[in-house]
């Protein structure tokens, strides 16, 4: 994303000319446009009950995440 739109929104909340709407709107779009274009999705998972992989022991209870952002399907 370019920095005239941070430069905009800026302008924007900083004179307080444009209507609440109108800059909430434009906030909107940059958020979207961001997220569309790094987005960060991750798995998160609760252990039930321990288990053992490979010798390491896994508690109950354990929260688990994975970040799956770029891997291959």
């Amino acid at each position: 994303m370019g920095h005239g739109y941070r430069a905009r929104l800026r302008e924007a909340l900083d004179s307080g000319t444009e209507a609440p709407s109108a800059t909430d709107r434009l906030a909107n779009r940059i958020v979207m446009e961001t997220l569309r274009l790094h987005q960060s999705e991750r798995l998160d998972r609760e252990v039930m009950e321990d288990i053992e992989v490979d010798g390491f022991t896994i508690p109950k209870a354990l929260a688990a995440g994975r970040s799956v952002a770029g891997e291959p399907s």
